[in-house]
């Protein structure tokens, strides 16, 4: 039987989709159950803790993990420019058990990202939940991130962003700083899903 999950607007900027929480839930819990879809769950999971782009996930290779600080190092462009993204525990789980299963790999998951994208929305459709891309799991991070009380400074530069969006104009967030930054994502990976990670 289909769940129907309703909708919701983000409140971060009108119009954007994100999922709540209980939504974010039901996906990662439904993909954890299956092994066929553990690819699909480990990159709804990664995009929903870290904000990240679904080309900059497909694109992260393994020399770009930097286990110990907990932070991802993201090219942008040909000019080098580079953004650090932190991580909390869960994350960090997540890519050791990747890296174990696949010691010779050069990217963290490489080309199977067209395909997880093509799963995600099957597997969206068979819990009741609709129109969820990437770009949602994103957007879901991004509200969480400022539902916690994060710095917008931070978010800018997690979120690879030139300049403050519009909508953060009248956002107040925490102190600025890597350190506040990945202490912001461990609340937001702490808060979410706590059944899937209590077995």
């Amino acid at each position: 039987m289909s769940i129907q999950a309703p909708t919701r607007r983000s409140s971060v900027k009108s119009g954007l989709r994100t999922l709540s929480t209980a939504q974010l839930c039901l996906l990662l819990d439904f993909t954890d159950k299956d092994q066929s879809m553990r690819d699909l769950h480990d990159v709804a999971m990664i995009i929903s803790n870290t904000g990240l782009r679904a080309g900059e996930l497909g694109q992260l290779c393994w020399i770009d993990v930097d286990f110990e600080r907990r932070a991802l190092c993201i090219t942008k462009d040909k000019r080098g420019y580079m953004r650090y993204v932190p991580f909390g525990v869960k994350t960090l789980q997540i890519l050791k058990e990747r890296r174990e299963r696949e010691p010779e790999a050069d990217y963290v998951f490489g080309m199977i990202i067209n395909r997880v994208t093509r799963q995600l929305k099957e597997a969206c459709a068979k819990i009741g939940l609709r129109d969820v891309t990437p770009i949602v799991l994103r957007r879901t991070f991004m509200k969480s991130w400022i539902d916690s009380g994060g710095s917008i400074t931070s978010l800018t530069k997690i979120m690879g962003w030139t300049s403050y969006p519009l909508w953060t104009k009248d956002v107040h967030g925490s102190e600025p700083g890597f350190e506040s930054a990945a202490r912001n994502q461990a609340r937001i990976e702490e808060s979410q899903c706590q059944k899937i990670w209590s077995k």
